[in-house]
């Protein structure tokens, strides 16, 4: 009977051995690294910001001499360098230089207005084009900053204009159009296309955008932004639910859904706004100040958390 023991027990001692070695000579799975992921969504609310900032700020300025006669209050740190005619078109220029009227980021450069000159700004479906020529902004939060260079092709879709929105008018509907290459402090580049409509309506005292995604690019729909990353690799981002922007929590993303597909990394993300410091869904009254990173590679997917900036 001990030898039978002993036996038995040499033999359950090979095969545990023998399972170890099997188990050391697997080859161990890498995680998956997201940070270039979460770098494009951090990057990509930056940009969606900034241009937020150009294409607010050029539709004051695109009334052109009315502005001065009480609108250019609604604007800081901007100056009309001169208006030109040429042919059935009017230019607008403008320097930027310093922050803007909520403190939250300085604006340095020069931007360039272009409407026919018959038509009327404030009519439903007139259009400018807003040119950006070395223009740098700087998030003060973050003291993250890009210097742009590019063109947007702006709608007044509704008509309107958006200093009056809850004055004179309930909303007021805006398209817009175009691309803008970013040059980081680096020396690395980033090219952002842009197709969005906006819907600035009021409530309370408080101006509210309302944007989706308009663009259809390489079978993808509904895209706000789509374009190349820092590495040359081509991103898509879609919208799924639209984003909500405040004025009293300066215009950062205060609700809606969008998502990130990476093909040739393989990889999608997607942003749920809406987050207190906490990870918790923010209460009533109260500002965001993070986001839900939610990635998927494959057959692997995972969860983290982001501040917003």
């Amino acid at each position: 009977m001990k030898q039978q023991n002993l036996i038995r027990f040499n033999l359950l001692l090979a095969i545990a051995i023998g399972l170890a070695a099997c188990n050391k000579n697997e080859p161990v799975e890498p995680e998956i690294d997201t940070s270039e992921a979460q770098q494009l969504i951090l990057e990509d609310n930056l940009f969606k910001a900034n241009v937020n900032e150009i294409t607010l700020e050029a539709a004051i300025l695109a009334f052109g001499p009315s502005t001065k006669s009480g609108m250019l209050d609604n604007l800081c740190n901007v100056n009309i360098d001169s208006i030109a005619q040429v042919g059935d078109s009017t230019f607008i220029y403008a320097t930027f230089k310093g922050e803007n009227c909520s403190g939250t980021r300085t604006r340095y450069g020069r931007m360039v207005i272009h409407r026919k000159t018959a038509t009327n700004w404030i009519q439903a479906g007139t259009s400018i084009i807003i040119e950006v020529k070395d223009y740098s902004i700087t998030n003060l939060a973050s003291n993250k900053n890009m210097v742009l260079n590019g063109k947007i092709t702006s709608q007044n879709v509704s008509g309107g204009n958006i200093v009056l929105v809850g004055l004179q008018q309930p909303s007021v509907i805006h398209r817009s159009e175009g691309y803008m290459h970013a040059l980081f402090p680096d020396g690395s580049t980033r090219l952002w296309h842009h197709a969005r409509q906006q819907i600035y309506s009021h409530s309370f005292n408080n101006l509210i955008i309302t944007e989706d995604g308009i663009g259809e690019v390489d079978g993808y729909k509904r895209l706000i932004c789509w374009g190349t990353l820092r590495n040359g690799q081509k991103f898509y981002n879609q919208i799924s639910e639209p984003v909500i922007r405040k004025r009293e929590c300066h215009f950062k993303p205060f609700s809606g859904i969008q998502m990130h597909i990476m093909p040739q990394n393989e990889m999608t993300v997607t942003s749920t706004f809406g987050f207190n410091e906490n990870n918790k869904p923010v209460n009533a009254g109260k500002c965001p100040m993070r986001l839900r990173f939610q990635w998927q590679k494959q057959n692997k997917s995972g969860i983290l958390f982001l501040p917003l900036e």
